[in-house]
C-alpha cells in the first residue's frame, strides 16, 4: 500500500486532486492490505 504514494490517480474520486494526492498512499490499497494481514493472521492461528 505504501508503494502507491508515488502514483498519480487516473480514475476514481482522487483523480481531480491528482497533484494534491501525490505522496499519499491509496486508501483502497491500504484497506486491502489491512484485510489481507488480518486474514493471514487468522489462518496462522488455525494451524
Amino acid at each position: 500500500a505504501a508503494g502507491t504514494a508515488d502514483l498519480l490517480p487516473r480514475r476514481g474520486r482522487a483523480r481531480p486532486h491528482a497533484e494534491k494526492s501525490l505522496g499519499t498512499p491509496d486508501a483502497g490499497a491500504h484497506s486491502l492490505a489491512l484485510i489481507i494481514r488480518a486474514v493471514h493472521g487468522a489462518l496462522l492461528d488455525h494451524h
